[in-house]
């Protein structure tokens, strides 16, 4: 029988996903709140952007649930960290079965935490490392480069991550990937930040002292997330994390296929309840721990 994919949350990501899993012979359904949602909307296309330049065009019209019901091989929570806290997700969460592992794809560190009280069978952490958003009439336009999708290597994320690379989705595991995505959104978490602070400008952000203080936030959060995680932090002290981001957005706009600012501005705008969630989140670890957090704080405070 074909593998079963119930994906709760039919947005951007879960839609490049369902694709892919799709591409690979999986069943997939999606599981919504609301079906006349612009989210849920079908048939969609999806554009998928090259590098290089150009793009090709895909058809989606999978059916969308707003019940959990029947056996799943695997459920996937494509969903912002914020709506964890959200009873119509957690009563979902309960109706899956118990030994339905459960791959969650939300960025905050102490979502997995979370979901172990929701969730009491098996759980997979996620990385998202693609690029999509929605567009009109009903479409999703996407960029998959290298690292599109990173799984926690065991069992379940290595199913995962197979069937996605089967269908066409660059996918691997890590068995370090706790650490590995805490250090990655400490420092993307706090240069978006401090973008939104600057009208989602790259050229502003440049050559604004604020990009130094999202660096500093960064280190700050990527000790944080060491402590939460009991682990060391390791070499990430030496990573030239202000050579990187002012790299990426020297040459981000350059590389893109898309307009980079339209995109960081209309999908961080969506989520911005999940960054600031985040950065509290880091603060309040910071202070358990007895950690300093005062560029943290004060990246915060400017997104009040």
């Amino acid at each position: 029988m074909p593998v079963s994919i119930l994906i709760i949350g039919s947005g951007a990501v879960g839609a490049v996903y369902a694709q892919a899993l799709l591409n690979a012979g999986c069943e997939v359904e999606f599981l919504v709140r609301d079906r006349e949602s612009p989210n849920a909307a079908m048939p969609r296309t999806l554009y998928r952007y090259s590098l290089f330049g150009g793009y090709r065009e895909e058809q989606q019209n999978l059916k969308t649930l707003t019940r959990a019901r029947g056996h799943y091989d695997q459920v996937w929570l494509c969903t912002s960290s914020d709506a964890l806290a959200d009873s119509w997700l957690a009563w979902q969460i309960a109706a899956i079965g118990e030994d339905t592992p459960l791959i969650a794809w939300t960025p905050d560190i102490q979502d997995m935490d979370i979901l172990r009280q929701l969730h009491p069978g098996p759980i997979c952490q996620g990385l998202i490392g693609l690029i999509s958003f929605q567009t009109p009439p009903p479409g999703i336009a996407y960029l998959a480069p290298p690292g599109s999708a990173i799984l926690q290597d065991n069992e379940h994320g290595r199913k995962a991550a197979c069937w996605l690379k089967a269908g066409g989705m660059p996918a691997s595991t890590r068995k370090d990937l706790a650490w590995w995505e805490a250090r990655t959104e400490s420092v993307t978490i706090c240069a978006v930040a401090a973008l939104e602070q600057e009208g989602w400008s790259l050229d502003n952000l440049r050559h604004s002292p604020r990009l130094g203080l999202a660096i500093r936030a960064a280190r700050e959060a990527a000790e944080a997330c060491a402590a939460y995680l009991g682990v060391g932090s390791g070499l990430f002290s030496y990573v030239p994390i202000g050579l990187i981001l002012r790299t990426i957005i020297l040459l981000g706009p350059k590389l893109s296929p898309f307009p980079l600012e339209t995109y960081l501005r209309y999908h961080f705008t969506k989520v911005g309840n999940q960054t600031r969630q985040i950065l509290d989140g880091w603060i309040r670890c910071c202070q358990t721990h007895n950690l300093t957090h005062e560029h943290l704080s004060a990246l915060r405070k400017g997104l009040d």
